[in-house]
């Protein structure tokens, strides 16, 4: 039993250095127009170790016992990549690479629908021509006041 529990220690320890943060968030690539992409990873891991002990007699005139032990582990992992974050002029989109149902593409379109709200809204307040630090001094002013 104790084999057991030291092949099961020993697969997890060999895990623990094969597992990284660039596991699941691959490495940033940096376009020539200035385009970052972060390739994200969808990572799998299985352990299994089994074992097996089984009394035998030995064939000389001692007929003394013997343990066999019979043990077997295995660790096996499968990375697959499933979107692309982009990264362009301060705008972010992700794009996924498996299929695309109805729910995913909505969730990848909500950044792009964010930013283009934002966008409208800077343009309304450029064009009211309305300054943001005037705006606090007002709600200070109002917040004195009522005290």
């Amino acid at each position: 039993m104790a084999n057991v529990n030291e092949t099961v220690q020993g697969l997890l320890k060999g895990m623990e250095g094969f597992v990284t943060t660039k596991s699941v968030v691959g490495q940033a690539i940096t376009m020539e127009d200035g385009t970052v992409l972060l390739p994200l990873v969808d990572v799998t891991f299985g352990v299994a170790a089994g074992a097996f002990n089984k009394d035998s007699k030995r064939d000389d005139d001692s007929k003394s016992k013997k343990l066999s032990d019979r043990v077997a582990g295995g660790l096996g992992g499968k990375m697959s990549p499933f979107a692309i974050l982009v990264i362009k002029d301060g705008n972010t989109r992700l794009i996924t690479v498996k299929d695309n149902d109805t729910l995913t593409r909505i969730v990848d379109m909500a950044p792009e629908v964010l930013n283009r709200i934002r966008a409208m809204f800077k343009k309304k307040d450029q064009d009211l021509n309305i300054d943001d630090s005037k705006v606090d001094e007002a709600a200070q002013e109002l917040l004195k006041e009522e005290k």
